[in-house]
C-alpha cells in the first residue's frame, strides 16, 4: 500500500529501520519496472530525494546495496530515538557518533550491561549513573525520565560513549538482543562489524542475516519451542549458488524469538515498510 501511494509523489526524505528502506525501495522499483520505465535508482523516481534518516540498526550491512538502491547522491543520517523522544543525533558528516541530546527535557540514566538483569530491574536500577558518571569504556542500557511521566523507563538500547566532552555515542544493541551463552554477552554491533569484516575481505556480499547459538542436533529435537522467525543466508558477491555459512542478527522487533543457527542459504524474512516517509 505504501509503495502505490507514494510511487508518482514528490519525496525529499525517506526514514525507517535500514533493511525496511531496503525492502521498500526494491518494491518500488518492481512497481515501477511493471510500468516498463525502467528504474536505476530512486532517485530516478524522486528528483528531489535528498536523505535517508535511519535508526534501530546498524547501516553496514546494508550499505552499498541501499548506497546504489537510492542513488549516489541521497545522505545517510544517523539518529537514535524511542517512543521516549530523540536521544542522539548525526550531527556532523565528519566526526564519528552520535551527539547525545541532553537539552531536550529528558532525564538520563545509564546502567553498566555488565550489572543489567531484565529480571531484577529494581537491583539493576541501584548501577544506574547520572551522565557526568559515565566513561567511554563500558556499555550502557539507557534508562529515561520524561516530562510526559516516565519516570526510569528502560529504552532497551545499549550505547557506548566514545567522547564525554562532548557526549558523544554509538548504538551497540538493543538489551534483550544479544548471545550470552556463557557469558559472553555479544551484542548485535560486535556480530554486525565482524560480519562485516570478513564479507568485504572475502569479497562478499550480505543478503540477509540472522544469529543465533549453535546446537546440537539431539538438543534441537528436545525443544519444541525453538523455531526460528526467518531465515538468513550471506553468499559471495561473485557466485549466486554457492551460500556461505554465517553468524547473522536480524535486527527487525519481530525476530526476538529467532534462535536457530543455519549455514545453509533459506529464503530471507519478509521486509516490512519503512517507518515513515515524507
Amino acid at each position: 500500500m505504501l509503495v502505490e501511494q507514494t510511487w508518482d509523489k514528490s519525496v525529499s526524505m525517506i526514514a525507517g529501520q535500514p533493511e525496511w528502506i531496503l525492502g521498500f525501495a526494491n518494491q518500488l522499483r518492481s512497481r515501477v519496472d511493471a510500468g516498463a520505465q525502467g528504474l536505476a535508482n530512486l532517485a530516478g523516481l524522486w528528483p528531489k530525494l535528498e536523505c535517508m534518516i535511519h535508526c534501530g540498526a546498524s547501516l553496514e550491512p546494508f550499505a552499498g546495496r541501499l548506497r546504489r538502491a537510492l542513488g549516489p547522491a541521497v545522505r545517510f543520517h544517523e539518529i537514535l530515538a524511542s517512543v521516549e523522544g530523540v536521544i542522539a543525533t548525526q550531527d556532523s558528516d565528519g566526526q564519528a557518533g552520535l551527539r547525545l541530546l541532553a537539552g531536550t527535557g529528558i532525564f538520563m540514566e545509564f546502567i553498566p550491561l555488565a550489572a543489567w538483569d531484565p529480571l531484577r530491574p529494581g537491583a539493576s536500577a541501584e548501577a544506574a549513573l547520572p551522565l557526568e558518571a559515565t566513561t567511554t569504556d563500558c556499555d550502557y542500557v539507557v534508562v529515561l525520565t520524561t516530562p510526559a511521566g516516565l519516570v526510569r523507563n528502560v529504552s532497551g538500547d545499549v550505547v557506548r560513549f566514545i567522547s564525554t566532552e562532548p557526549h558523544r555515542l554509538v548504538w551497540r544493541g538493543r538489551s534483550f538482543m544479544y548471545l550470552n551463552s556463557a557469558g559472553e554477552r555479544v551484542l548485535d554491533a560486535d556480530i554486525t562489524d565482524s560480519l562485516v569484516t570478513v564479507c568485504a575481505d572475502h569479497d562478499w556480499a550480505i543478503v540477509n542475516y540472522h544469529v543465533a547459538p549453535s546446537r546440537s542436533r539431539a538438543a534441537s529435537q528436545g525443544s519444541a519451542g525453538s523455531a526460528t522467525s526467518g531465515g538468513s543466508s550471506c553468499r559471495p558477491a561473485r557466485s549466486r549458488h554457492r551460500p556461505v555459512p554465517c553468524l547473522a542478527w536480524s535486527s527487525m522487533p519481530s525476530s526476538r524469538s529467532a534462535i536457530r543457527f543455519t549455514g545453509r542459504a533459506v529464503s530471507p524474512a519478509r521486509l516490512s515498510p519503512p517507518s515513515c516517509v515524507w
